[in-house]
């Protein structure tokens, strides 16, 4: 049965991980059948971060003239942001009309990132009469908050070993799934990529969590290093749409990466990929899909079983 579905996710943050996720899923649910789009919320505390301009900007002349010279850079940056953005087919916020909502991927239960809001939980009158199911929901490397709702949920879907333990240990059944970028694979992502805005050999290094590593390891391979900035204030780093992001990994010699996103499309196109792990919870989620151990065929077909029956 094909069905109208709504995504709730962290689309709205310029953050390559983010807009990726949310697009593999809208094109994922779409080639099952389903009328899928993105329901458009975009909380402050989502944008807010990715600004480029401080509300005290006039305090920081330094930071205000680096602003002012990657302007350009930035402007590009955003309005590809924004272009990616149209092929989710976005719905306004609140969602009516909805047979089923999916609640993820990424860290919406994460309570330093979604603002503390019950909605990421499927709590309030919006969540009271569709199907809500979590697809590859995470708490990122935080505990699940103690007084946490499950019951409006149809069915739950974790991307981490570790969640599925601590909801198990809840009396919370839940099933292991992929990400939404690894799920949809190289033929979505390849129809997402731009062209490659570099040539010739070399290196990506991606910082989401800042490692001396990177750059150090990124460096001993020879080859020029093409460094993505991941926030549009970040000094000494290239601003890149989307698209270029996919093409960059993808046309790597090597990755050297903190991102889960970064390290999941270089994994996705057998890039080699060096991850440097902070020793931190944080690194389970990449190690993980790293492991030897981790057959992404099979939690593929199970995703899939997973998104199938959830939505009969």
């Amino acid at each position: 049965m094909a069905r109208k579905v709504g995504i709730l996710t962290f689309h709205a943050a310029d953050s390559y991980g983010a807009v990726l996720q949310a697009r593999a899923l809208v094109e994922v649910l779409r080639s099952l059948g389903h009328d899928a789009s993105v329901i458009d919320y975009a909380p402050d505390y989502l944008t807010r971060p990715y600004r480029l301009w401080r509300s005290d900007w006039w305090k920081h002349p330094v930071g205000t003239a680096k602003n002012l010279a990657a302007s350009f850079a930035v402007a590009r940056r955003r309005k590809g942001f924004r272009a990616f953005r149209e092929g989710m087919h976005l719905a306004p916020f609140p969602p009516e009309g909805f047979d089923a909502v999916v609640i993820g991927s990424d860290q919406v239960w994460n309570t330093k990132l979604n603002g503390g809001e019950p909605l990421w939980f499927a709590q309030g009158p919006e969540w009271a009469h569709t199907r809500n199911i979590a697809y590859a929901a995470s708490t990122g490397s935080v505990p699940l908050p103690d007084g946490a709702d499950f019951g409006r949920f149809h069915r739950l879907g974790v991307r981490e070993p570790g969640l599925r333990a601590e909801l198990a240990a809840r009396g919370r059944e839940s099933t292991l799934v992929l990400d939404p970028v690894l799920l949809a694979g190289r033929e979505v992502m390849d129809a997402l990529a731009a062209p490659c805005p570099v040539r010739g050999r070399y290196v990506v290094a991606y910082e989401v969590i800042e490692n001396p590593q990177v750059m150090w390891i990124a460096s001993r391979f020879g080859l020029p290093v093409v460094r993505i900035a991941s926030h549009p204030r970040l000094p000494g780093r290239k601003r890149y749409v989307p698209g270029e992001f996919i093409s960059l990994i993808r046309g790597a010699e090597h990755v050297v990466a903190t991102s889960f996103h970064a390290v999941a499309v270089a994994k996705l196109y057998g890039v080699d990929v060096v991850f440097p792990p902070s020793g931190t919870p944080k690194d389970d989620r990449i190690l993980h899909i790293l492991s030897p151990e981790t057959d992404l065929e099979s939690l593929r077909a199970q995703s899939l079983t997973f998104l199938q029956e959830s939505l009969a």
